[in-house]
């Protein structure tokens, strides 16, 4: 638990993973790698879908998966904002947003949209 938050965090002087601080630190940073993903996973949606003759195209399975993290990792992004906002982190919310968020960009990191 602790350790993951800590090797999330970064290194961000006088920024310690637990504090107020370090859970906003650490949420906005997941904020950030989720809004990089989501420009991917949209990118790749609005592809012509796989058919004869298409080179780069979006599979439909594929989209579904990226419609489903993203919406995990989004959920939990709300739940560690509020929670962030109003002064009541648990590590849980920290580390769900954390996790959600990496694998939603794990998905798109494997995305062919060029």
């Amino acid at each position: 638990g602790l350790m993951l938050v800590a090797a999330l965090s970064g290194c961000v002087a006088g920024v310690h993973p637990g504090t107020p601080q370090g859970d906003a630190q650490t949420v906005y940073q997941a904020e950030s790698d989720y809004a990089v993903a989501l420009q991917a996973a949209v990118a790749y949606r609005e592809l012509p879908r796989c058919g004869a003759g298409v080179v780069i195209c979006h599979d439909d399975a594929t989209v579904v998966h990226l419609q489903y993290a993203a919406r995990a990792a989004s959920d939990a992004l709300h739940t560690a904002q509020s929670a962030v906002q109003h002064g009541v982190v648990s590590v849980s919310v920290v580390t769900d947003a954390v996790n959600t968020v990496r694998a939603f960009t794990a998905l798109a990191a494997n995305l062919k949209v060029k």
